[in-house]
């Protein structure tokens, strides 16, 4: 089963190949590789930053992450200039390009949870997606450099994703804090005087106290 940042980028681009018109061409993990005009217009879409912290246990014994990506949406189109026509009076290109974008940000609101594709859901329930949700942070737009006559132009649109990842399930002593308690998944003392060294107690994954503090 693939990574959970993988299944992320990949509901995306699926996401956007069928309701952007560009062709299908959207791409992931092509930040810096060049694109030829006949690939334009064209979407890349990739991870930058991203922050995790404890969602489920502690700073140690993590059960589960929330992590906060930022994803990376780069629209490039072709500024289809005419002979002679001043690329600074005509926004023929940049028009282009803000369509696309009002696409794109469509496609987040209609699935902001990025849900609608996946098996079982419901649209009368609210459904937990891949996400818990996205919100748009911002976009800027540049000129791409190419040679000769042919100009493009990007916009750049950054996505807040907030998502659960798994910790580390096989830690040598998995325990975890869920409300203030200790938890030892599957956890069943073979002595019933044992005692937990921290003086907590300690509860299986069915919420029944298999260590009890004195």
């Amino acid at each position: 089963m693939s990574v959970k940042r993988t299944q992320i980028r990949r509901y995306i681009q699926e996401m956007l190949s069928e309701q952007v018109d560009v062709g299908g061409r959207v791409f992931t993990g092509r930040p810096n590789s060049p694109l030829f005009t006949s690939e334009l217009p064209a979407i890349n879409i990739h991870f930058a930053d991203e922050a995790a912290e404890v969602n489920v246990g502690s700073e140690y014994f993590v059960k589960e992450y929330l992590k906060k990506a930022e994803v990376i949406i780069t629209i490039v189109v072709e500024n289809q200039l005419q002979p002679y026509e001043d690329p600074f009076v005509t926004n023929r290109g940049e028009d282009f390009a803000d369509f696309l974008g009002a696409q794109v940000e469509n496609a987040f609101k209609d699935d902001w949870m990025l849900a609608r594709r996946l098996d079982g859901y419901d649209a009368d329930f609210n459904y937990h997606g891949l996400t818990h949700g996205s919100a748009l942070k911002g976009t800027f737009a540049y000129d791409v450099e190419t040679e000769g006559q042919t100009t493009c132009i990007g916009t750049v649109l950054r996505y807040g994703i907030p998502y659960d990842d798994d910790g580390t399930p096989d830690r040598r002593y998995p325990y975890f804090t869920e409300a203030g308690v200790w938890v030892y998944p599957g956890f069943v003392p073979a002595v019933t005087t044992l005692v937990d060294t921290l003086g907590n107690d300690v509860i299986d994954s069915n919420g029944n106290t298999v260590i009890a503090s004195f």
